[in-house]
């Protein structure tokens, strides 16, 4: 028979958005006219629901498809054609109506319920005393739909099909997990090559600049270096100075000699003596400089080059920290993940019996 969805269950209604008959009502009309032995409605079942639904797709284009031949070659009285566009006509649910079978256990309930309803309406009259009418269809049945081994054979097609629906859905469940999780490592890989790419990028910046302050240095070392030969070709200017001094000295003592040899022998012993004290001094002096000269030069070398050797140790210690703390940071990353993620795939394998291995990979982008 068909039923109006008009007596749907109320409480339903506020439960539930989807338009469902109620069985229960169903089975409280009905027993007004005897016990009933069974009631089943195929919309309310998911594994007839679903197969119905399959079936009346593809029936239902062959049916529009001998119906559009027969608009241009004439009409068709074939039986096929009658019995599908009645079955779809009745079996097919709609917003409206539903089918619904009923078995008595007496016979005469059931020609009580075909007498009472046939050519009939149902009224419902609700709490506000408002009455709610709707036409119902009533026939046999005839497609043997309640016979024992029908109910037999849909509880083995929906045992069947519920199987398959879990394993479906667990199929997908799976997919979406695996979806979700890629994600995660497409977005975890991206972050990681953008923080890789900042880095990098600090790290040219740094490059850089370390490049300007050693050249910097290297401009100021030359001028250092300049002032300091500028300085010795100085005191080598002095020295020359000094030594031609001493030697215009030495030529007036030969002249003296030579044009004095009235002066006593001890003045001029004295005179020698004084000059070569005043050479040895000079040269004493001469020495003390360029000793002075070449201490300051290594002195100031030994300091570049000791501020240049602590620069470059200070960069390469910084740059394996900075790497170790990468790497430790991205280990603690992926295990956080993987940890998240480790219980669900553990409790979808037990239920499943599959087993999982989960690696973890550290990813260092320097290649170390």
């Amino acid at each position: 028979m068909i039923m109006p969805f008009t007596l749907k269950d109320r409480n339903h209604r506020k439960s539930s958005d989807k338009n469902e008959p109620s069985e229960a009502i169903l089975r409280r009309v009905f027993e007004i006219f005897g016990d009933i032995r069974c009631v089943d409605i195929p919309q309310l079942d998911p594994a007839q629901r679903a197969r119905i639904n399959s079936y009346f797709t593809f029936e239902k284009l062959d049916y529009d498809r001998r119906q559009q031949n027969a608009d241009d070659h004439g009409p068709s009285t074939s039986k096929v054609d009658t019995c599908v566009a009645k079955t779809y006509s009745l079996l097919k649910a709609n917003d409206f109506t539903f089918d619904a079978y009923v078995q008595f256990v007496e016979y005469i309930s059931f020609v009580k319920a075909m007498d009472a309803l046939r050519n009939m309406k149902l009224v419902f009259v609700d709490d506000n005393n408002k009455a709610y009418a709707a036409n119902i269809k009533v026939d046999f049945d005839r497609s043997k739909y309640l016979s024992d081994k029908n109910i037999r054979r849909r509880r083995i097609y929906r045992e069947r099909f519920l199987r398959e629906e879990k394993i479906r859905l667990d199929r997908l469940k799976r997919l979406e997990e695996e979806r979700q999780r890629v994600e995660r490592e497409e977005k975890l890989k991206n972050n990681l090559h953008k923080r890789y790419f900042e880095k990098q990028k600090k790290d040219r910046f740094r490059e850089r600049e370390e490049k300007r302050k050693i050249k910097q240095l290297e401009r100021k070392r030359q001028v250092e270096e300049t002032e300091i030969e500028r300085r010795i070709r100085h005191e080598e200017r002095k020295l020359i100075v000094a030594q031609r001094k001493l030697e215009s000295i030495r030529l007036l003592g030969c002249l003296f000699k030579l044009i004095a040899p009235v002066v006593s022998k001890q003045k001029v012993l004295q005179e020698l003596i004084n000059l070569e004290e005043a050479q040895k001094k000079e040269q004493e002096e001469k020495d003390r400089l360029e000793k002075m000269n070449e201490e300051c030069r290594q002195q100031i070398l030994a300091e570049k080059e000791y501020e240049l050797r602590t620069k470059i140790l200070k960069k390469y210690q910084e740059k394996n920290y900075e790497r170790e703390e990468y790497r430790r940071e991205r280990l603690r990353e992926i295990v956080q993940e993987k940890r998240t993620a480790l219980p669900s795939f553990v409790q979808n394998g037990k239920r499943l019996g599959l087993s999982y291995e989960t690696k973890i990979y550290a990813y260092d982008p320097h290649g170390d």
